[in-house]
């Protein structure tokens, strides 16, 4: 293999790599955002369950619209199982279920991590390759067209 097809080969492999380190580090940050609104619904699960008058909630996920609420039933809240299903279950219960979502979520943000920094070794790698490559004395292409003197 030719040394030109050699830093072909480093620099598309590196390419592919930061395309694979750019997909994993959005994922990274949509698991960073699920886990932050699963720690907003403990809190307000939890104030729910400490106060049932006299609430603020939010209508959306980051609270740029609220609703008061002046007396509320908090004996059972409404928790997320699925995409479209929610089940009624006391506060205690509701927040050992978004626990266990906030855990999974915490594992797979961990995964995604270690998978990132494999991907980021292997990256470093092939650039000191690559660097490696460039660095060598250039050998001189043999050419068929002049033969050597004297023959």
């Amino acid at each position: 293999m030719s040394t030109q097809e050699k830093l072909g080969e480093l620099y598309q492999s590196i390419q592919y790599i930061d395309q694979l380190i750019a997909q994993l580090q959005t994922n990274l940050e949509a698991l960073s955002r699920e886990i932050m609104v699963i720690k907003q619904s403990k809190d307000s699960v939890d104030a729910v369950a400490k106060n049932s008058e006299d609430l603020m909630l939010p209508l959306d996920a980051k609270s740029y619209s609220l609703v008061k609420a002046t007396k509320v039933d908090n004996e059972k809240v409404l928790v997320r199982v699925s995409t479209r299903y929610y089940v009624p279950l006391p506060p205690t219960e509701a927040i050992k279920l978004l626990d266990e979502e906030e855990k999974r979520l915490l594992k797979a943000s961990d995964e995604v991590k270690q998978r990132i920094s494999e991907l980021t070794a292997e990256r470093t790698r092939l650039q000191n390759s690559l660097s490696a490559i460039l660095q060598k004395p250039q050998e001189p292409s043999k050419s068929t067209d002049n033969p050597p003197a004297g023959q």
